[in-house]
């Protein structure tokens, strides 16, 4: 049961890690795509890579700290965020 729950775990931890692009309607028809990178950011450049082929601009970047604590101990995490425009 314990090698059941702690599988289940992980598949969630991973899932919850991917990196999707939103794409952004601009209007003006350039691709324009938003990425959640979490704490992953070469994650995140490859992601960008892979959905735009032809290069891309980075047009914003954001990284923000976090800091969670409960009972035991606290933790200090960084999220960082992109927004590119297909080339």
């Amino acid at each position: 049961m314990y090698k059941v729950v702690t599988v289940a775990i992980a598949c969630c931890v991973a899932a919850g890690c991917a990196i999707t692009p939103v794409k952004i309607n601009t209007g003006d028809g350039t691709e324009q795509y938003f990425l959640e990178c979490g704490d992953d950011k070469t994650g995140c450049f490859e992601k960008a890579n892979e959905t735009c082929p032809r290069g891309y601009d980075v047009l914003d970047t954001k990284e923000t700290q976090h800091t969670s604590a409960n009972y035991w101990r606290a933790a200090t995490y960084t999220e960082a965020t992109m927004q590119i425009q297909c080339k």
